[in-house]
């Protein structure tokens, strides 16, 4: 009994990963889309690209990478 339950719940947990994957997929589509749509954001693009040339980096990671650094550093003057 304990075992059938176990692959019913592992089974519906998978099934939510799968819609979350897709969800992500296409979150990160419409994110590519509008960024790469926009002159305005050509900087910004740049400094994505640096960033996903670090392994494990995708996009979505390094949006919020760029939002955090932000806060940080003055972008515009390249100043800490």
């Amino acid at each position: 009994m304990h075992s059938e339950e176990g692959r019913l719940i592992k089974a519906r947990i998978k099934k939510h990963i799968e819609i979350l994957e897709e969800e992500e997929e296409k979150l990160t589509k419409e994110i590519e889309e509008r960024v790469g749509i926009e002159t305005k954001y050509e900087d910004l693009r740049e400094r994505v690209a640096i960033l996903q040339g670090v392994s494990m980096v995708n996009l979505v990671m390094a949006l919020n990478l760029m939002l955090e650094l932000e806060k940080s550093i003055d972008w515009r003057v390249g100043t800490i």
